[in-house]
């Protein structure tokens, strides 16, 4: 019956909540015990006058920093996975260019050596806004996370398809995807490349992917190499 249908669907949703969650929770505890045991450390120096560790506190304090960074990027992926299992079926007309423009103004704030192009044509959508959200948002911070130019650059630009779906394409000047990580960028907890530089919980296309489906979309990862990246969000037009 229609009733058991939906009681099974919210019974699964409600058992990937709960292996989402442990999982973060574990991960937290790394971060949050660095953040404990530099800060005593801090403590401890300071209590007993320790003259010649003073310059330890400004080493402390970057590790602390780096793990608030994690923690807040682990809570950040919790909540907008949690918020995937609130969007609702019902879509609203949403003008496509001026959409990602706020997207991106957000980015230009957060970054100020950052060009991200908005070439996207001016069309109506019938989608979910809260979805298409975390999708591009996701696809555009990664762009810049894994760049190591001077001036990362992002193009956002749109193209209709013969089956009468919308893409929505956005193309980097990164340091690409190796080809051993392309098959499992989707996988939660994937690292899509090994940088140090970089923080991250591994969730970001994991989350981006379900957020596609939950809106009847799919993504993916149209070609990588060392000039960059290019991913591909085929919506589904509720219209």
């Amino acid at each position: 019956s229609k009733l058991y249908n939906i009681k099974n669907r919210l019974s699964a949703h409600n058992k990937e909540l709960q292996t989402f969650g442990m999982a973060v929770t574990h991960s937290l505890k790394t971060p949050l015990f660095i953040i404990k045991n530099f800060l005593n450390k801090i403590t401890y120096i300071i209590k007993e006058n320790k003259q010649s560790h003073h310059d330890s506190i400004d080493y402390y304090l970057k590790l602390i920093k780096e793990s608030n960074v994690m923690n807040e990027k682990y809570s950040n992926d919790l909540l907008s996975y949690s918020s995937l299992y609130n969007i609702s079926d019902n879509y609203k007309a949403v003008y496509l260019h001026d959409f990602v423009s706020k997207i991106i103004s957000i980015f230009l704030i957060k970054y100020t050596n950052v060009n991200i192009i908005n070439n996207i044509d001016n069309i109506i959508i019938e989608t979910n806004e809260l979805a298409l959200e975390i999708i591009i948002e996701n696809l555009i911070d990664n762009s810049i996370k894994y760049n190591k130019e001077e001036t990362p650059i992002v193009k956002v630009y749109s193209k209709k398809n013969d089956d009468k779906k919308i893409s929505i394409l956005i193309e980097d000047n990164g340091i690409g995807i190796k080809e051993d990580f392309r098959k499992k960028i989707f996988d939660p907890f994937t690292r899509i490349n090994e940088i140090e530089s970089t923080l991250g919980s591994g969730m970001g296309l994991f989350i981006t992917k379900q957020a596609a489906s939950k809106i009847n979309s799919s993504i993916k990862l149209l070609k990588s190499d060392q000039s960059g990246s290019i991913f591909e969000i085929k919506i589904n037009n509720a219209d």
